[in-house]
């Protein structure tokens, strides 16, 4: 997960050293903190694996979801933005 600033959990991960990086450059689409049992390389094999498996196993009800967006031009400008973003913070 990513702590949000200003919150309990930001500061009771910034307490125990976590890596809080993502959540300054606001990226919520990766975790940075790992709260759970489970190894970090570990999770993050784990969420690959469930990314996949729900975009590339169900090929309709993604097209579906794209289909269902009212504004695809605005999307897709926030998208390469983020993209770019993240490609090169």
């Amino acid at each position: 997960m990513t702590p949000r600033p200003n919150t309990e959990l930001y500061e009771e991960a910034a307490k125990s050293g976590a890596r809080l990086d993502g959540a300054a450059r606001g990226d919520y689409f990766m975790f940075s903190v790992n709260l759970s049992a489970v190894p970090d390389e570990e999770f993050s094999r784990l969420r690959s694996k469930a990314y996949r498996e729900f975009y590339h196993r169900r090929p309709l009800h993604f097209l579906r979801s794209i289909a269902r967006i009212p504004n695809k031009l605005h999307t897709l400008k926030l998208l390469a933005r983020a993209y770019v973003f993240r490609r090169w913070s």
